[in-house]
C-alpha cells in the first residue's frame, strides 16, 4: 500500500511542470513625456504608449505553462519603435538589443515551482539626444 502511495504521489510531481509569466515594461526615467510604438515581427506591438515622466508601463505579458528557469531574451522579436520625445529630441537607446533591458527573475515557492520574469526596457535622459 505504502509504495502506491509513493507512485502516486511522484506521478503528481512528475506531471506538475509549473507556469513561467514573462512581463515587458517599458520605463521612462528621462525628464520628458514620451510616445513609443514598438515594432515586433515587423508588426505594430499594440497601441502607441505614452509614457509621463517617471511614468512605467506594460509593453506584454506572457504565461506559459512550463516552468523556466532562465530568463527569456528581452528583445526577442523585437524590430525596431517609433518614438517621439515632448518638445523635440531622438531616442538613441535601441530598443531591439537584449543589453538594453533589464531582467529580474523571481521563483515563487512550493511544488511544481513557478517563475516570472520581467524585462525592463529603461529610457533615461542620456538615452535622448537633443
Amino acid at each position: 500500500m505504502n509504495r502506491m502511495w509513493a507512485a502516486l504521489i511522484l506521478l503528481m510531481l512528475v506531471s506538475c511542470q509549473g507556469e513561467t509569466t514573462t512581463v515587458h515594461n517599458i520605463e521612462n526615467r528621462s525628464n520628458k513625456d514620451i510616445k513609443i510604438l514598438v515594432y515586433r515581427f515587423g508588426a505594430p506591438l499594440g497601441d502607441t504608449l505614452r509614457l509621463n515622466s517617471g511614468q512605467t508601463k506594460r509593453l506584454t505579458l506572457t504565461t506559459s505553462d512550463t516552468a523556466q528557469e532562465e530568463s527569456p531574451p528581452c528583445a526577442e522579436g523585437i524590430d525596431s519603435a517609433y518614438s517621439e520625445i515632448a518638445g523635440g529630441g531622438t531616442l538613441t537607446k535601441e530598443i531591439q538589443f537584449d543589453f538594453n533591458w533589464a531582467s529580474e527573475t523571481e521563483a515563487t515557492d512550493g511544488l511544481p515551482q513557478d517563475y516570472n520574469h520581467t524585462c525592463t526596457f529603461v529610457i533615461r535622459n542620456s538615452d535622448i539626444a537633443e
